[in-house]
């Protein structure tokens, strides 16, 4: 049974025929077009180069200095990065990130 907070994916059959009303000229609504741009987003995502100890930094938004604690696929196949903050005020923090969230910073 899913639960409340799952996300639910949407099919492939779905995106193609957004895109196709899209493409003749139809006004999609918010969620559709927010579907269509979430599905290209995760298909198009680059593999985590992130491993394990890697300084990395919030790429924008609210800062967040951290370290790589883990780098794991859910189960959609989606990779997302665990970042362990490493600044006195946010000391021990845990944020879970996709990696396009997050640039490398010098160690």
């Amino acid at each position: 049974m899913r639960s409340s907070s799952q996300k639910k994916m949407i099919p492939m059959p779905t995106v193609l025929q957004l895109a196709e009303a899209l493409a003749r000229g139809n006004v999609l609504s918010g969620s559709q077009r927010h579907e269509i741009y979430r599905f290209v987003r995760d298909m198009t995502a680059p593999s985590s180069s992130f491993q394990v100890g890697d300084k990395v930094s919030k790429r924008k938004g609210y800062l967040f200095p951290g370290e790589i604690r883990a780098v794991f696929k859910t189960k959609a196949g989606l990779t997302r990065v665990v970042a362990e903050a490493d600044h006195i005020d946010l000391q021990g923090m845990l944020h879970i990130y996709a990696p396009e969230d997050l640039i490398m910073r010098a160690k």
